[in-house]
């Protein structure tokens, strides 16, 4: 009889830690937690390299921009990026610190947003759900410009349904800037963009045909907009024409996998079936503002899934970014139509689900190339890389040990070469990143033997040592004599 009264207590005691300030300062920090820990591994991906390779310090402002924009991206992230390491110093964790912060200020931005749209109780149920979201979670620890852009997303969401409520100078100012920085972080900017101003003209056309007023003033941010983004469409013209762009066709698998990342990857198949079921329950309470929702999503996924019919694949589950927060929305407000035992489970899956999530990212993240420069560091032997894939990786290597200066001072970095005249007597051979596509023993020199290895993520080392080398057999006498 005690235990069916402390169940009961209890269950009227979650709500209030749900719904109290200072449990949403303890979700806060648990979430500040959750993202800080895969931070800070300090081995990057090949992607973050190209982020600190275009931000340099030491680069000026216009060769940053001139090389973003070379890459397939508008420059705004690499150009604050820039003037972060300027300020705080050219290290991974600085440049990972730089995407923690955009996601830590998105966490109130999220409670706006759905206390714009919702209430008060819903604001607070998306800010826990964002709070443990792995896929938020896994950009807020990579240095790349997915977390900006999941920032601006929900900032010129939380505007743009902000002004359609109540139009003012202020509301309509701050929509257009975050408007377009969203355009100038990633081109899926301004996919968010156009499915916002298909869904304003829907939602006018339902409620508000009367009020002209409202439809002018997007009018004119819009039109603002794309003069503002005339200076980039040379760069979105020569973009849609690259050839041999990473993104795949799509495929049942590839749809499945990238459904699955939004919730988190290995156990996300659980919240996924979970908000599935609660969602397919209360479809007969669907409004029109969940309509809205769900219009924006779709369209969000549509319109860049017939441009890559057209022009090129461009669709990614990282790009899909932009609709995390409108996401968040839905899920939050349909959490809402059950009781507090359902979302006390709900929260405790959740839970779980980002604790396991975070594991697995510390598995996968990077590719474990601090582990080959201690490896040859610490035998004091140079370090050449095999350049095979045509995509520079020799040049990463030495970024990461520019990045790493302090802990690796002595290592020497080469690009690898066939001409035996130019190695000295003994060395560490490794590839780097697509090892999987090369043989790295075709490149090991007929007149050396490998001593030892080293195995990573994302890289192969050899140790080599020169057949008969004259000049080494007298060192290993002289040290044996030395030892006598």
């Amino acid at each position: 009889m005690n235990d069916i009264r402390t169940n009961a207590n209890l269950l009227r005691f979650f709500p209030y830690v749900i719904n109290h300030h200072a449990s949403l300062f303890i979700f806060a920090v648990l979430g500040i937690i959750l993202r800080a820990q895969p931070a800070l591994y300090t081995d990057f991906s090949l992607d973050e390299f190209w982020s600190a390779e275009f931000s340099r310090p030491d680069k000026n402002v216009a060769d940053v921009v001139k090389d973003t924009l070379h890459d397939v991206h508008p420059p705004l992230f690499q150009f604050l990026l820039h003037y972060w390491f300027k300020a705080f110093g050219y290290t991974e964790w600085v440049g990972r610190s730089f995407s923690l912060l955009m996601g830590i200020l998105t966490f109130p931005v999220i409670y706006q947003l759905a206390k714009e749209l919702y209430d008060k109780e819903t604001a607070k149920l998306a800010f826990i759900l964002f709070i443990l979201s792995p896929f938020a979670i896994f950009y807020s620890a990579e240095m790349r410009n997915y977390e900006l852009l999941l920032l601006l997303s929900a900032i010129s969401t939380w505007q743009c349904i902000k002004l359609f409520k109540a139009p003012s100078l202020l509301t309509a100012t701050l929509y257009f800037i975050a408007s377009l920085a969203l355009a100038y972080t990633h081109y899926f900017g301004v996919i968010l963009i156009m499915t916002q101003g298909l869904c304003i003209l829907v939602a006018w056309h339902q409620h508000s045909r009367k009020n002209k007023t409202i439809f002018f003033i997007f009018l004119v941010i819009y039109v603002v907009l794309c003069l503002s983004y005339i200076p980039m469409i040379e760069y979105v013209l020569s973009d849609m024409k690259e050839e041999n762009f990473w993104v795949s066709n799509l495929s049942w698998y590839w749809s499945i996998s990238n459904f699955l990342i939004f919730f988190g990857i290995p156990t996300g198949i659980i919240p996924a079936i979970i908000y599935s079921f609660m969602f397919w329950s209360t479809r007969q309470k669907l409004g029109k503002r969940e309509y809205l929702i769900l219009l924006n999503i779709i369209l969000a996924i549509t319109i860049p899934f017939i441009l890559g019919l057209i022009v090129q694949p461009i669709l990614t589950a990282r790009n899909l970014i932009i609709i995390l927060p409108i996401v968040i929305l839905l899920f939050s407000q349909t959490l809402q139509h059950f009781g507090p035992k359902v979302k006390v489970a709900a929260i405790a899956v959740l839970l779980l689900n980002a604790l396991a999530s975070t594991v697995f990212f510390n598995q996968i993240k990077g590719e474990d190339l601090e582990r080959l420069l201690a490896t040859a560091h610490s035998d004091k032997l140079p370090l050449y890389i095999v350049n095979a894939d045509g995509w520079k990786t020799d040049r990463f290597v030495k970024i990461k040990h520019e990045l790493n200066i302090a802990r690796f001072p002595a290592l020497k970095i080469e690009t690898f070469t066939t001409e035996a005249s130019s190695l000295p007597d003994a060395f560490w051979l490794a590839c780097y990143h697509r090892c999987h596509d090369i043989k790295l023993d075709d490149f090991i020199p007929t007149d050396f033997q490998v001593v030892g290895t080293s195995y990573g993520k994302g890289y192969q080392g050899k140790k080599l040592v020169k057949f008969d080398s004259e000049k080494r057999i007298q060192k290993s006498l002289a040290l044996h004599a030395s030892r006598q």
